[in-house]
């Protein structure tokens, strides 16, 4: 069935002149392969750390048109693919697309019969009622991403849902050894042109300015990254590592060496931090996340020029 699905939404040559693109920039950037396990197990881990924090898979208020099997979800950089089958498994009656430019891994045998999955980037107008996309925007430049928002209104039916979650790159009560790790990171984006901090602060803006969009709602949370938030904490800082000793692996932000004793001093600074917080003299360091979910006013179009 998965690939009849996908049959479903490649539009054919007819259709493409009607039909745009869903621009993905790790065409262009190199990023961490998630093609090795130790990366796909990671992302795995990521997507069961943000399904808790949030208590579920998206935050819009759409669980009774799920429920009744109404909907066609598109997933935007799919991935690992965990979001589509964790959300196929739930709602059964509706049918979810993954997107990516990345191999699939998930063969043909383990896929779900409601779902998707498509390395490719082509897509009619007005073919979802709920739009999802996570953490692209550490991958887009300014005007990728304002590209990202329009494709993904222009696929969207009137009526129907987006919803983007977003997280930035700081720590709240941070110390020097976190504030240099981020700052590495934050160097190596804007060395590829990309401004994360002006990319999330831009979104309501887009919003704003689109001629057929209402109903937006911000939704934030933060989390604990340390010894000191419990197990969940915990892992959040074993998450925190790995996307680091992988990100460094084929960006060079710094020596392997130097690699190393920056991730000891870090576990080191987490692990004081929850005896100093215990006794109440130290701030936690938060990590900020961010949803979006918006509704298009149902004029009979949801194009944007």
């Amino acid at each position: 069935m998965s690939k009849q699905i996908e049959d479903n939404y490649n539009p054919s040559k007819e259709d493409n002149k009607n039909s745009g693109k869903i621009h993905f920039i790790r065409k262009k950037l190199s990023l961490p392969n998630f093609n090795n396990n130790r990366e796909f197990g990671r992302l795995n881990l990521e997507h069961c750390l943000y399904r808790y924090q949030w208590q579920g898979n998206f935050s819009s208020p759409i669980e009774q048109q799920l429920k009744e099997g109404k909907m066609q979800v598109l997933n935007i950089g799919s991935g690992t693919c965990a979001w589509v089958m964790d959300m196929a498994t739930e709602y059964p009656k509706c049918t979810f697309l993954g997107l990516d430019t990345s191999p699939i891994f998930l063969t043909e045998g383990q896929r779900l019969p409601n779902t998707g999955f498509m390395q490719s980037d082509v897509l009619n107008n007005e073919t979802f009622d709920f739009v999802s996309e996570r953490f692209l925007i550490y991958a887009s430049t300014n005007s990728e991403c304002r590209l990202l928002f329009n494709e993904m209104c222009r696929v969207l039916k009137p009526g129907g849902w987006i919803e983007l979650m977003e997280f930035r790159i700081g720590y709240e009560n941070y110390g020097p050894i976190t504030k240099s790790g981020n700052d590495q990171v934050l160097d190596y984006l804007r060395k590829k042109g990309i401004y994360s901090e002006m990319n999330i602060n831009m979104i309501p803006q887009l919003i704003q300015d689109s001629p057929c969009l209402t109903n937006f709602y911000q939704l934030e949370k933060k989390g604990p990254i340390g010894n000191w938030g419990g197990e969940f904490g915990s892992l959040m800082l074993e998450n925190y590592k790995m996307s680091r000793r992988s990100l460094n692996s084929f960006a060079k932000l710094i020596s392997d060496n130097e690699h190393e004793e920056f991730i000891k001093q870090l576990s080191t600074v987490m692990t004081a931090l929850k005896l100093t917080n215990h006794i109440g003299k130290s701030k936690r360091p938060l990590k900020k996340y961010m949803t979006y979910g918006i509704l298009p006013i149902y004029d009979g179009s949801s194009a944007i020029s």
